[in-house]
Order: structure tokens, then C-alpha cells, then sequence
């Protein structure tokens, strides 16, 4: 049982990544990589093309606008307080304790 009345602390993660998925695009119910095999997947019945068309034209429109971080590693260090190890970035833990500082 859960206690709906507790209080959490709020720990973000990072995102996961799956790398298998890691190139594929993904609208409605379909990987588009899969739905344009007919090799592998002959006579693939679509059930709703439209709401297919649409979905793909979104994620393309969001795939066209996407743009890269404004900050960069050693920026988001240095608003932590923290810096590099030489090559190497500090520990999880020692970022998790400068950001909840």
C-alpha cells in the first residue's frame, strides 16, 4: 500500500535510452522504419491512415524544430559549482548534491 498523504522528494532522471530504438521515429502504433519494409512486413494493414499521416507529419514538424541545448557541459558544471576532472566529469553523487544545494 501507498500513502497518498506522504511527502516525496522530486528526483528527476535522466532520460532511457533503448539504443536499438535509438534511431527510429515512432507515430501512432508503428516504428515508420518497419511500416516501409514490405520485405518483412507484406500487405501491413494500416487502420487508421489519416490519424498515420497526421501523427507523421507532427513528429516530422517537431523533428524539423528541434534544437540542441543552449549550455553547454561545462556550463551546466560551472552553475553547479562543480568542475572537470581533468577529461572526466565529477561522480553522480557529487552532481546530485551540488544541484539539490
Amino acid at each position: 500500500m501507498c500513502n497518498t498523504r506522504a511527502l516525496y522528494q522530486y528526483m528527476p532522471i535522466p532520460p532511457i535510452g533503448y539504443e536499438p530504438l535509438e534511431r527510429e521515429l515512432f507515430c501512432s502504433i508503428y516504428y515508420l522504419r518497419n511500416l516501409c519494409n514490405e520485405d518483412k512486413f507484406p500487405d501491413w494493414k494500416i487502420d487508421q491512415p489519416v490519424k498515420l499521416l497526421k501523427d507523421c507529419l507532427e513528429a516530422w514538424k517537431l523533428e524539423v524544430e528541434k534544437k540542441g541545448s543552449d549550455i553547454s557541459i561545462d556550463g551546466a558544471l560551472k552553475t553547479l559549482g562543480l568542475e572537470m576532472n581533468g577529461e572526466y566529469l565529477p561522480e553522480e553523487k557529487s552532481i546530485r548534491k551540488a544541484y539539490f544545494k
